[in-house]
């Protein structure tokens, strides 16, 4: 009797064990930037720009700015060329809660560079900047 009991008070702290690690899993900055590069191919800029900002409750309060990145972002997309994929180059961490992604992101004519800062205020990481540029001799530059 013992035996079961015991058997099966370890397999009920198993099986809470597993469910609280799923329902903890969080999205990290690395899977947000993937399904935003994801969307940008499959669906285009804007809607990759409007998932990247949907992942801040508060972007609704830089609407304005959110849609003069998009229409930056749409408007120059046929000087680029052919979006063809995209690398991350570098990962910095500002403590634990504040990282800063930089993708080199290739197009047929020029490469690009996506800079995505991400907070985690509590338990979820957001996007809190998004900044992109033609400036890839940055990317060697030793100051930020």
């Amino acid at each position: 009797m013992i035996h079961k009991l015991v058997l099966s008070n370890t397999l009920a702290f198993l099986l809470l064990s597993i469910l609280s690690f799923n329902s903890n899993a969080q999205i990290t900055p690395i899977e947000i930037s993937n399904k935003f590069f994801s969307i940008y191919k499959e669906v285009g800029s804007n809607q990759a720009v409007d998932y990247l900002f949907s992942t801040n409750h508060y972007s609704a309060d830089s609407k304005s700015e959110i849609e003069s990145i998009k229409a930056k972002l749409y408007e120059s997309a046929p000087s680029f060329g052919q979006f063809s994929g995209y690398e991350l180059i570098s990962t910095k961490m500002g403590g634990k809660d504040l990282e800063l992604l930089t993708f080199i992101v290739k197009f047929d004519r020029l490469p690009l560079i996506f800079k995505l800062l991400f907070y985690k205020p509590g338990i979820d990481w957001r996007i809190q900047n998004f900044i992109f540029n033609t400036e890839t001799d940055s990317v060697f530059s030793t100051k930020d």
